[in-house]
């Protein structure tokens, strides 16, 4: 599966990145342009955090299986229904996550 990485991500999805780390509690964060299958990662994030290069990548998995729009319209359906721990696409991509960090030894 091809990718890009980016340090810098556009204005738009600073802003989500900064609800998901304020909202989620989380540490680091990191999304998928859905349109690019470009991953907006921090510098700091992907030294610390190689388990979260892998969920996103995952997402791109989900992205060319499924196609860009309907995978869209799915996740925010899956999201709005289910929260974000209940998204379909979400549990997969952490289940995934797990098997492939077990396996690579990260």
């Amino acid at each position: 599966m091809i990718y890009n990485i980016s340090y810098k991500a556009p204005i738009i999805f600073r802003v989500i990145l900064y609800i998901f780390k304020k909202v989620g509690n989380h540490i680091y964060v990191a999304m998928v342009n859905p349109f690019t299958s470009t991953i907006y990662i921090s510098k700091e994030a992907l030294q610390n955090s190689k388990t979260l290069l892998i969920h996103e990548a995952i997402h791109v998995e989900q992205i060319a299986r499924e196609g860009r729009i309907k995978f869209i319209l799915n996740y925010l359906y899956q999201t709005l229904r289910y929260g974000y721990r209940g998204n379909k696409y979400e549990v997969e991509a952490y289940n995934e996550q797990t098997k492939r960090t077990t396996l690579l030894g990260v």
